[in-house]
């Protein structure tokens, strides 16, 4: 090879590097950001959208970002939200990364695109851990497909969901204790005034989450803050619908109040119980608010009723017809009772528990667990706090006119169906997000050619929902609409296609034994 020739290799090379690795701007109304071009994606990371909850702003509601003065940078992630370190794979995360200056988002879109559809990722992890910068959520792999991807982040632990009567005091206007939705809540308002900047369309924003994240996305539903911040919704194994949360003030099904827990938590930080002043609480150290280590620690967090934030419990808004009004997509997993053990609980002791006679728990559910106890055990409890909720919730969007539609996933990965008895909760992510690869990805490996596809079916759905409202795309198996005496669900399995009347016997019992008042809307 001639030099001539082998200096126009290499110039081309650190051209295409360059190209590559290009910075690309955007003006968004807190001034400008520059962030990375990345094979034909602007990608720009850890953009601030609230100011630091830190200080005198740890529990309040979430402020504004203070204007900046020439461009950001926006090509690193920010910190991620103070939270139990964990060392399994895709999920860790530095210590030297967390912080309580924690609130950011991050953008994925087709260069030069405009009035482009946008999705929104709320992460999952139990309201204790996670970020929207995790190896999973690549907006990198969705984006070509022709939509605007946004991750986020919210406060997470007794950070997002804290209650004590010195803060509700000090709230002029109820907005106390779910931060963490408040936080969601002003990152659907940046959206809004600023994706047109990325070539995103304001008006066409749909929410997606899983496990907390799927619980966030129904909790939004209901929130009137929210209303009008996103056009469609969907919930991922979201936990909700047929339980009652807690309250802000009253004990409720023998549990204690929000305000009851952060009075007991004060007292064991040494603070004088109700009695601790708000200084007193936000002078705290942040390791002592985070508390345990271990996501089986009884750290107490997630959202609860207050009566302004989130007005009553999810099923019931839902069934009054005061959910918003948007198309929905909901579902669950094969295996969901695998977070159940995660977090220190026990799926033997659900059953036993249950005030669902054993002879009826029998009926509908030995067959389906071939006669083995803990399978039984494992599907009644998986049905219960995640399965059930999804139905439910779904019908009463289908009840109210709206598009809805219900899955259930039984893909198992091929490598792993020896070893799993069905689908465990969260794989549905790496699926929906195209982190399945052949031979390896950011989540467990190996995967095959049968895996991918299977991915690609998952998330063209979810792309075409965003897009159409509508999860039904050229080439697919069809979705129908979840409608009628006899509706149909969406089995992703390995021949995905949809069954009438899927799991009934199991979940009417348990909506027949919820505290939540039945009927339609």
């Amino acid at each position: 090879m001639s030099v001539l020739r082998l200096s126009a290799l290499v110039a081309a090379a650190c051209l295409a590097l360059a190209s590559a690795q290009a910075a690309t701007t955007a003006t968004i109304d807190a001034g400008l950001l520059e962030g990375a071009s990345e094979d034909g994606i602007a990608v720009y990371r850890g953009i601030p959208y609230a100011a630091p909850p830190v200080g005198p702003l740890r529990w309040q509601p979430p402020q504004a970002v203070t204007p900046w003065q020439g461009a950001l940078e926006a090509k690193e992630f920010g910190p991620t939200c103070l939270q139990p370190a964990r060392g399994d794979g895709a999920w860790t995360l530095g210590e030297d990364a967390m912080s309580e200056d924690c609130l950011y988002l991050n953008v994925w879109a087709p260069e030069g695109a405009q009035g482009l559809p946008v999705m929104v990722w709320i992460h999952g992890g139990a309201y204790r851990i996670g970020a929207g910068s995790l190896p999973f959520y690549d907006g990198a792999r969705l984006a070509p497909d022709g939509v605007v991807v946004v991750t986020l982040n919210y406060r997470l632990g007794r950070f997002g969901f804290f209650a004590h009567p010195a803060l509700t005091a000090e709230s002029p206007d109820g907005r106390v204790g779910n931060y963490a939705l408040m936080d969601v809540v002003a990152a659907l308002d940046w959206v809004k005034r600023n994706i047109a900047a990325f070539g995103g369309d304001a008006a066409r924003v749909t929410i997606f989450g899983e496990s907390a994240g799927g619980g966030i996305v129904n909790n939004l539903m209901v929130m009137p803050s929210a209303r009008g911040l996103f056009s469609a919704a969907i919930s991922e194994s979201g936990g909700s619908g047929l339980s009652r949360g807690v309250r802000l003030k009253e004990r409720i099904d023998q549990r204690p109040s929000a305000e009851e827990i952060g009075i007991a938590f004060a007292n064991a930080a040494g603070l004088p119980g109700s009695k601790a002043s708000t200084e007193d609480l936000r002078a705290l150290e942040a390791e002592t608010v985070l508390g345990g280590r271990s996501l089986s620690d009884p750290v107490a967090a997630g959202p609860f009723v207050d009566g302004t934030v989130v007005p009553d419990d999810i099923g019931t808004l839902f069934r009054e017809g005061k959910q918003a009004r948007v198309p929905y997509l909901a579902g669950s997993n094969s295996f969901e009772a695998s977070v159940i053990t995660t977090l220190g609980g026990s799926p033997e002791a659900m059953l036993n528990g249950s005030p669902i006679g054993r002879t009826e728990i029998d009926a509908a559910y030995k067959e389906d667990a071939g006669g083995d106890a803990a399978r039984e055990a494992q599907l009644f409890a998986g049905d219960q706090v995640f399965v059930s909720g999804a139905r439910y919730l779904v019908s009463q969007m289908a009840g109210v006119g709206e598009p809805a539609y219900l899955y259930h996933m039984t893909y198992v990965p091929e490598a792993r169906r020896a070893v799993l008895p069905g689908v465990p909760h969260g794989t549905d992510v790496v699926f929906v997000w195209r982190a399945v690869a052949k031979g390896g990805g950011p989540a467990a490996a190996p995967y095959t050619e049968a895996d991918e596809a299977m991915s690609r079916l998952m998330s063209g759905y979810w792309i075409a929902f965003a897009k159409t409202h509508d999860p039904n795309f050229a080439g697919a198996p069809n979705w129908p609409a979840y409608a009628g005496a006899h509706p149909e669900t969406m089995i992703l399995g390995p021949a995905a296609a949809p069954a009438t009347d899927y799991l009934k016997a199991r979940l009417d019992l348990h909506e027949a034994a919820s505290p939540i008042p039945k009927g339609a809307n």
